[in-house]
């Protein structure tokens, strides 16, 4: 049991890192901060919606709707100035909602979005990984760490929504 749970924090670190490289990839070039994004009410970053997959180049962000405060309106108010804020939408969940907001993928960073998918961590750019870090200063050894290896391939795909009959 211990094992499992200790598996578990493993894995769960692993995702929170590599949420950090995504957002880094997103927004290091905007004026929009990892704390601004990672509030309450934050749950995951995501690479696919099965639900729309003509979304491909995209990246979500992933928000429970259940916890709203100060800080979502901020940042709500802050998404909507960002040139990379291709949509937003809600979804059902298990009959929770939730919010999503897509970003278009920063041409610059396609490689390396493709890298980070393939769990080729080791092939990004020293420059673009600088640049990883300093967005992320405040876990930059962490950080560099999951940048110095590869890993499996990364899968983020958005959970199975619930079927929500259209009204005529």
């Amino acid at each position: 049991m211990a094992t499992d749970l200790k598996k578990y924090k493993m894995i769960e670190k692993e995702n929170s890192l590599i949420n950090d490289v995504i957002l880094a990839l997103l927004f290091n070039d905007k004026d929009l901060s990892k704390g601004e994004i990672i509030i309450d009410g934050f749950l995951d970053v995501f690479f696919d919606d099965i639900e729309r997959p003509y979304l491909d180049n995209h990246a979500f962000i992933l928000y429970d709707t259940e916890v709203v405060g100060a800080d979502y309106i901020r940042l709500i108010t802050k998404l909507k100035t960002i040139d990379n804020l291709y949509t937003e939408y809600s979804i059902r969940i298990s009959g929770n909602y939730y919010k999503i907001f897509c970003f278009t993928l920063n041409p610059k960073y396609k490689k390396e979005f493709a890298l980070l998918k393939e769990g080729k961590l080791t092939q990004i750019k020293e420059p673009t990984k600088s640049e990883i870090l300093q967005y992320n200063s405040d876990n930059v050894k962490d950080v560099m760490n999951l940048l110095s290896e590869d890993i499996n391939p990364v899968s983020k795909v958005l959970p199975e929504q619930d079927y929500v009959p259209q009204m005529e």
